[in-house]
């Protein structure tokens, strides 16, 4: 527990100088420590849907595209080298295309940008597996959804993912 909120609140720390983008902050609960993560950042506090992991990102891109937005990014809070910098890089690109992505070292993605429901990229996906973001992205050239990828990073998954980090924070 404690590796993750140190992952979250160093997520948040980067991202604190997100300009022109509307964000939100999806928990799967909502306790004292989520609350002072919203109070941080000023940035709403949603309860995560019930479901797999494909079922609660397909239904949070889905409701904040029903609620108007034009496009909507989902980030992962265990992949350090996501900052301002890189969401912008992903709002910039999912303004030219169907499907933004962020691959990770491991086979799966730490960032998916959509601009509008595609259930199909979310349902039935192995999950934690090392081909989710190839699996990703070819249900999306089968539904001739256009797609962006981003640079490549790293997650924290394993004890040997927290060193790595550890040593990235040291820098």
């Amino acid at each position: 527990m404690a590796a993750h909120v140190d992952l979250v609140r160093d997520t948040l720390t980067r991202l604190e100088r997100l300009p022109k983008v509307t964000t939100s902050l999806w928990v799967t609960e909502i306790d004292a420590v989520t609350q002072e993560w919203a109070s941080s950042t000023q940035w709403p506090l949603r309860q995560q849907p019930d479901g797999d992991l494909g079922v609660r990102m397909h239904t949070i891109l889905s409701q904040l595209l029903d609620e108007g937005a034009s496009s909507v990014c989902l980030i992962g809070t265990d992949c350090p080298l996501i900052d301002a910098a890189y969401v912008e890089a992903a709002c910039s690109a999912i303004s030219e295309v169907d499907v933004v992505i962020g691959p990770a070292e491991d086979g799966g993605y730490g960032l998916i940008g959509l601009k509008s429901p595609a259930p199909e990229l979310f349902s039935q996906m192995p999950w934690g597996e090392s081909g989710v973001a190839a699996l990703t992205l070819e249900r999306a050239v089968q539904a001739r959804l256009s797609v962006a990828q981003l640079p490549t990073i790293w997650d924290v998954d394993t004890p040997a993912d927290w060193a790595r980090y550890v040593n990235w924070k040291r820098r």
